[in-house]
């Protein structure tokens, strides 16, 4: 659907996903993920064939939370996002959602009472003031990684913020 509006899309892959190796799994210097989407980004917009005020992206679990807060950092580098089931408020997914405490807790350096600050800046719920461009929302309600409770509450948020959303 993106593709055939103009769009290029972007789905990253994130350093601290899958593949990168246990030093890049840990999510102590979110600026560095930053960086390299934006490097790609710039990437993209110096190809002729791209018309750099239509990239899209999209995210898909964590990266669906990696990328609504990309959006939030740099609210001007897309014009378009996609969430699938990314988690939003890290702080009730580590209390609701007992199979995430393992990965949170490595890769945030520790529980959210240890950690508060770092919960709160990874959670895009509460950062949707600085979003600027409009989020499709996609996740399925028999999620067991993230529940359907993480989409609701990032709505919710975007509702308050009068953001646009669907």
């Amino acid at each position: 659907y993106l593709v055939d509006n103009g769009y290029v899309v972007l789905i990253p892959a994130y350093r601290p996903s899958s593949g990168f190796g246990k030093e890049l799994a840990k999510l102590d210097n979110p600026q560095k993920a930053m960086e390299d989407i934006s490097a790609t980004v710039n990437y993209l917009r110096g190809l002729p064939q791209v018309d750099g005020l239509h990239i899209g992206v999209i995210g898909e679990s964590f990266g669906g939370m990696a990328m609504l807060n990309f959006i939030a950092q740099q609210p001007d580098l897309f014009a378009a996002a996609v969430d699938f089931s990314g988690p939003t408020d890290l702080v009730t997914w580590y209390r609701d959602t007992p199979s995430s405490r393992p990965v949170l807790t490595f890769g945030l350096g520790g529980t959210p009472e240890q950690k508060p600050e770092i919960y709160r800046a990874f959670s895009p719920v509460n950062v949707v003031e600085r979003i600027k461009i409009p989020i499709l929302i996609v996740h399925g309600d028999a999620d067991q990684l993230v529940p359907l409770s993480q989409a609701s509450e990032m709505v919710e948020a975007l509702k308050k913020a009068h953001k646009e959303h669907q």
